[in-house]
C-alpha cells in the first residue's frame, strides 16, 4: 500500500508483529529515505525489489524497533541517519549520524520540507516530522491512533505538551505512526468515554478496514482530535479523572496501562 503526493511515493512496510517503517521514494530526483527502519534484511529486500537506493534514514526516537536496521542500512546504502540532538547527545543511535536535528528545524528532502517538532514523553528525545504539502505526520511512538506511547521517560505533563503540539497541525494530516495498536487502543476508548457521539461508529469503520486492508494505519488528525481519549484530557468529558489536563492525561495513561 502506497501513497502520493507530486513526485513522492509513500509505502507502508509492515515489519516485526506490529511495526511500520516507511519508505518514500521521490520518482523526480531518485531520492529516498526510510523512517525508523526496524529491520534490515527485510528494508534491504523491499528497496532491491524496487530498484531503490537509500540516502536517508530518519529515527523518531531511540528504541530497538525503530532503529535496528540502521547499521545494516548505513553500510549497505551509504546513507545518511538524521535523528534528534538529544539522542545524539546521549550516544543512543545506532550508526553514524550526520545531522541531527531540534524543535522548529525543518529537514530538507530532495525538493520537499519535513518541520520538526520536539515530542518528549515516551522518550525524552523523540521527534515527530510533518511533511510540508501533503501534511504526512511521521509520530514514532507518542502517538497512535486513538492511543499514546507509554511514559518510559517522561511524565504526563512533558507528555501533554507534545499532544498540544500535535492538536495544532492541520486536520487533514495524514497519521503516520510506528505501530498497529488501533483496536486494542479502541476498546480502551470505548471504556473510558462511551458517551462521545460517533465513537462507537468510528471504532467499527477501523474494524472493518482491518478486516478488508489488513490494517488501520494512517488515521486522520482530525478523528485523532475528535476520538483519542489523550487528545481530550482538557475536555470536560474527562473532567471526572483530575482538576487540570496534566493530571488527567495521566490518569488516562495509568488506566490505559493497566487496562486488559
Amino acid at each position: 500500500m502506497h501513497y502520493s503526493y507530486q513526485n513522492l511515493e509513500l509505502y507502508l512496510v509492515p515489519l516485526r508483529t506490529d511495526n511500520y517503517s516507511y519508505v518514500i521514494h521521490d520518482r523526480a530526483k531518485n531520492k529516498t529515505l526510510v523512517i525508523d527502519p526496524s529491520e534490515t534484511e527485510a528494508l534491504i529486500t523491499f528497496l532491491n525489489q524496487h530498484k531503490f537506493g537509500l540516502d536517508l534514514i530518519i529515527d523518531t526516537h531511540h528504541h530497538n524497533d525503530h532503529t535496528e536496521g540502521n547499521i545494516g542500512l548505513q553500510k549497505t546504502f551509504d546513507s545518511a541517519i538524521v535523528c534528534s540532538d538529544y539522542d545524539h547527545e546521549k550516544n543512543r543511535i545506532p550508526g553514524k549520524v550526520r545531522q541531527t536535528l531540534r524543535d522548529g528545524d525543518t529537514l530538507a528532502f530532495s525538493d520537499y520540507n519535513f518541520q520538526v517538532y520536539s515530542t518528549p514523553g515516551h522518550t525524552l528525545g523523540h521527534i515527530c516530522l510533518l511533511l510540508e504539502g501533503a501534511n504526512w505526520l511521521f509520530c514514532g511512538d507518542t502517538l497512535f491512533a486513538l492511543g499514546c506511547g507509554r511514559l518510559f521517560e517522561g511524565d504526563p505533563t512533558t507528555m501533554w505538551d507534545s499532544f498540544k503540539k500535535l492538536r495544532a497541525l492541520p486536520d487533514d494530516s495524514l497519521v503516520f505512526c510506528g505501530h498497529e495498536y488501533t483496536l486494542a487502543n479502541a476498546r480502551f476508548a470505548e471504556e473510558i468515554m462511551p458517551q462521545i457521539p460517533g465513537l462507537h461508529a468510528y471504532v467499527e469503520s477501523q474494524k472493518k478496514r482491518q478486516a478488508t486492508e489488513g490494517r488501520t494505519v494512517p488515521s486522520r488528525l482530525a478523528d485523532e482530535k475528535t476520538f483519542n481519549p489523550f487528545f481530550l484530557a482538557d475536555s470536560p468529558i474527562m473532567s471526572r479523572l483530575g482538576s487540570n489536563p496534566e493530571e488527567i492525561f495521566g490518569a488516562i495513561r495509568k488506566q490505559k496501562d493497566n487496562f486488559q
